[in-house]
């Protein structure tokens, strides 16, 4: 095991394999506790740069802006050829010893650093892979469940001698740069905290304590609240049979880690028998954890070479606003995820239903491209959602008004609407359920006569100015609907509670209804009813209220 580890090491691939890190060699990177900096540092850096002449290597002490604020210690990173980092590292170790006074007999701690995307493959099947480099170099080998807080990495711990630490060490990185040859992990992956990339508005890439890597969810969406949108990929019977696991075993483990709800069934009519969907349900922070497990463990197959491409199935409907116009949205993922993404022509679908995205790249691109295309099916989903629950009046926009309709039924999803006592022929009559309130209004009748010039005045006075006097100047009786979308904690901490959504509605002469909050935001949606002069006073009132 150790000559085949070190050989792929070198070689720059397993087997035949090909190399498709870019020429990239993984970094070993430990942690370095606080108090041992300036030993290992020496004065005016004397220590470590002996270090590296001796070993040629090169070895950088992170800094405090590359360091996670919840990190007592340090991140040492040692890079070069192996032998080089070898030596560089066995030197660090004995240095810490020395500094603490081990004995030579006695054991001593080393922490090193390990990709969480690469954690399953050190561990192996079963344990397999650990159990191995504890065997062939004598150390103990403990690897933390939990990543680090602020980083994308899982502490490793090591217990033995220099040498047993320095082997368990050396096989350990021959692993991941086996992972970097295949084009599962790239230099992003070693990256320290505070090194971090971007992206484009709307999907932005990131590597922090909740997600090993991938894509961040966006601002407008809630990561936490169940969503409509479903992440499905198309596998063989075979791949979906490795998912499920032994009575299951496997795809509960996923559904465990990552939150979400997976399941494995058959394809859609117009697919082949043979292939299934995986399909990652739930909220949008466990559907984004979901695809990293699935596409993680589909890597790991046995006997069968890791995949060149990851197939998404997306319903038809949905290509033009993933695509977006001119190619922009698709675009957009492309360059965030750097993966290749090909959308299968109209004219080669299996399905009218459904149309295949063919993803290529590396793992972490595939993932972080799956996840874009995630986003773009929960906007649309978020929109279908407000569209049905807003009786057709998009939400979105701080203020939008619906065309003007003689239905007087206004928005019928409120759970909250306001209802008047006394029962005018304009009431909402639903099952024999009177919903929100309708003024009794005389049109054609006179102004309002108020006297004061400034707004702030003439806002008090035709606020005070009694419900007669309001409606004495409506003069429109077709009815329009206008949605405002106000924050919550206003709405229920200030309107509702003092009673000025009631009052604001018999002095502006509509109806109000207070929705559901809108997904993704901390608002909540006010849909007002009536004449536009009607809608456009309870506008004024409810901003004079904000503003107070």
């Amino acid at each position: 095991l150790k000559h085949r580890i070190r050989r792929a090491a070198m070689e720059g691939g397993r087997g035949g394999n090909e190399d498709k890190s870019g020429g990239f060699k993984a970094p070993y990177r430990c942690l370095l506790p606080s108090e041992s900096v300036g030993y290992i540092v020496g004065k005016g850096g004397a220590t470590i740069r002996q270090i590296c002449d001796e070993s040629g290597a090169k070895i950088d002490v992170s800094r405090d802006n590359a360091t996670p604020v919840t990190l007592s210690d340090k991140i040492l990173t040692i890079t070069g050829d192996v032998e080089a980092k070898d030596a560089a590292m066995l030197a660090v170790v004995n240095k810490l010893r020395e500094l603490h006074e081990v004995a030579e007999e006695e054991s001593s701690c080393f922490v090193m650093l390990v990709p969480e995307s690469a954690a399953g493959l050190v561990v192996g099947k079963q344990g397999a892979t650990i159990k191995e480099i504890r065997e062939q170099s004598g150390a103990e080998l403990s690897l933390m469940k939990e990543i680090i807080k602020g980083m994308q990495d899982r502490a490793l711990r090591i217990d033995g001698n220099p040498d047993q630490i320095q082997d368990a060490v050396s096989r350990v990185q021959a692993v991941l740069q086996e992972t970097v040859n295949r084009g599962n992990l790239t230099a992003a992956n070693f990256k320290l905290p505070g090194a971090g990339g971007g992206g484009a508005a709307g999907i932005s890439a990131v590597s922090d304590d909740s997600r090993p890597w991938g894509l961040r969810v966006p601002e407008h969406i809630s990561p936490s609240q169940k969503s409509q949108s479903v992440a499905r990929f198309l596998v063989t019977q075979e791949v979906g049979g490795w998912l499920v696991g032994k009575q299951g075993a496997t795809i509960k483990e996923l559904t465990r880690e990552s939150g979400a709800h997976i399941d494995v069934k058959s394809a859609a009519e117009g697919f082949e028998e043979n292939e299934r969907f995986v399909e990652i349900t739930g909220n949008m922070d466990g559907k984004f954890r979901g695809i990293l497990s699935v596409l993680c463990t589909v890597e790991t197959k046995p006997k069968v070479p890791p995949p060149e491409h990851t197939i998404m199935v997306v319903p038809s409907s949905s290509v033009k606003l993933i695509i977006g116009k001119a190619g922009q949205k698709i675009k957009e993922i492309r360059t965030v995820s750097s993966a290749q993404i090909d959308v299968q022509k109209e004219d080669d679908v299996q399905s009218e239903d459904w149309r295949v995205l063919k993803i290529g790249g590396s793992l972490e691109a595939r993932v972080r491209a799956a996840q874009g295309v995630l986003v773009r099916l929960e906007e649309q989903a978020m929109e279908d959602e407000q569209i049905r629950r807003v009786d057709g009046t998009r939400i979105g926009m701080p203020l939008q008004v619906a065309a003007p309709s003689r239905d007087r039924g206004g928005y019928g999803g409120g759970e909250s609407g306001w209802y008047e006592e006394k029962r005018g022929p304009r009431a909402d009559r639903r099952g024999g359920q009177e919903r929100g309130w309708y003024p009794q209004t005389d049109a054609g009748a006179g102004g309002l006569g108020v006297g004061p010039t400034t707004e702030r005045q003439f806002m008090h006075a035709l606020r005070n100015s009694g419900e007669d006097a309001v409606r004495a100047a409506l003069v429109n009786n077709t009815n329009s609907t206008v949605t405002l979308c106000l924050p919550s904690r206003a709405v229920h901490g200030y309107l509702l509670r003092d009673g000025h959504i009631h009052s604001t509605a018999k002095q502006a002469g509509c109806r109000i209804d207070v929705g559901h909050d809108i997904p993704g935001t901390r608002n909540v949606a006010l849909t007002l009813t009536g004449t536009p002069l009607n809608n456009s006073l309870a506008v004024l009132f409810l901003q004079e209220l904000m503003l107070e």
